[in-house]
């Protein structure tokens, strides 16, 4: 039996599961079909959100402040001792630092939903059942405790035109991506060797297969959770490459994502922030994500230069608002033009989230610089 069929007998009986026992087993099938599929890739992030889970369901569920203190508390330091230790090491696969991000926000979205309706009864089961529902539990997309209690209480009718569109799109992105991955394997560059064009083509392949792949797994994500009776029917990608606006690209990419950004981080709930507010709050959040992505100082990089690239572009929104001369100029530029600096802008500063980044980034810039000496 390979992994394959493994994989297929999973995911049937726990569509069966689903549908054939009441929601409120639920909160026991999800933990155990969740940690199984986490802890088949990494134990150690299995123990740790299964710690996290339990945390903060019991944070949620027990209404006594000095109780809640002392698990906060109980949990921070047997997280402590254990990296004191050594038994927590950060090198984790990169799929699961992105796991780690997702769930995180989404059990920042239960907490505020319980904080809203602390008068209201929310069951251990559907903590549980939301914090580990395996569909959601590697990467995304980020869909809320609300819209997750709304179908999971009443199982909806499966979709077939709709659970059939996300895996064909899946299906062809996933060919997509390793079509490209044959005839361009980033592994096998020779940066050393490499010319401008060369270096040029590395980066749009590159930023062109982190896109493949991730449509390729929300869609895919999609599909299941249609079959598992949790029709999530929000746009998760929206029209990113003609948005004409770094801003409308990475957010229209990516919608799940910034709609748990705005609604839960960048804007309180109490007052309107200024503009400078909402700016360093962007700012703060970006750079935050892209360090997450993989610990690392590129990545680091990746997420304060989308910040920044965000609040340059709000900048100009703004000046184009309050200047009459430079609304004129921005209609007269063509949306191709802007649709290419954007492009350009996405392609040379993607490449920082990849494996390669340190040793692409070295070459491309000795030959920008040796050329810029020989000139």
């Amino acid at each position: 039996m390979n992994f394959d069929l493994i994989s297929i007998v999973f995911v049937l009986s726990l569509i069966i599961a689903r549908w054939v026992l009441p929601p409120r087993y639920m909160g026991i099938i999800y933990p155990i079909y969740g940690l199984t599929f986490i802890s088949y890739y990494s134990p150690l992030s299995a123990l740790l959100w299964l710690s996290f889970s339990t945390a903060l369901v019991l944070f949620c569920y027990i209404k006594q402040f000095l109780i809640r203190v002392i698990i906060c508390i109980v949990i921070l330091g047997l997280f402590g001792g254990l990296y004191k230790n050594n038994f927590i090491v950060v090198s984790f696969p990169y799929e699961f630092l992105i796991f780690f991000v997702c769930n995180l926000s989404r059990g920042w979205t239960m907490y505020k939903y319980q904080y809203a309706a602390r008068y209201d009864s929310i069951s251990l089961s559907e903590m549980f059942s939301f914090l580990w529902f395996p569909a959601l539990l590697c990467g995304g997309p980020i869909e809320t405790f609300k819209e997750f209690v709304k179908y999971h209480t009443t199982r909806q009718s499966i979709a077939t035109l709709a659970v059939t569109g996300y895996f064909l799109s899946s299906i062809i992105a996933g060919f997509l991506r390793d079509f490209v991955s044959n005839i361009w394997n980033p592994r096998l560059f020779t940066f050393y060797e490499a010319t401008l064009l060369q270096f040029a083509i590395y980066f749009i392949m590159a930023s062109v297969l982190l896109f493949l792949r991730f449509i390729a797994w929300i869609h895919f994500v999609r599909a299941i959770c249609h079959l598992l009776g949790y029709p999530f029917n929000n746009a998760n990608c929206g029209n990113f490459l003609f948005g004409g606006g770094i801003v409308q690209f990475w957010s229209r990419l990516n919608l799940s994502v910034t709609s748990f950004a705005r609604d839960y981080l960048i804007y309180p709930t109490n007052r309107i922030p200024t503009n400078l507010e909402t700016s360093l709050r962007i700012l703060i959040l970006v750079t935050l994500m892209g360090y997450l992505v993989n610990f690392s100082v590129y990545t680091f990089i990746w997420g304060a230069l989308q910040g920044f690239g965000f609040i340059a572009h709000i900048i100009y929104r703004v000046l184009c608002a309050k200047r009459g001369f430079i609304a004129k100029l921005d209609k007269r530029i063509p949306k191709l033009i802007k649709v290419i600096i954007i492009l350009t802008w996405v392609f040379i500063t993607t490449p920082l989230l990849t494996p390669e980044a340190p040793m692409l980034y070295e070459y491309a810039g000795s030959k920008l610089l040796s050329l810029w000496v020989l000139s």
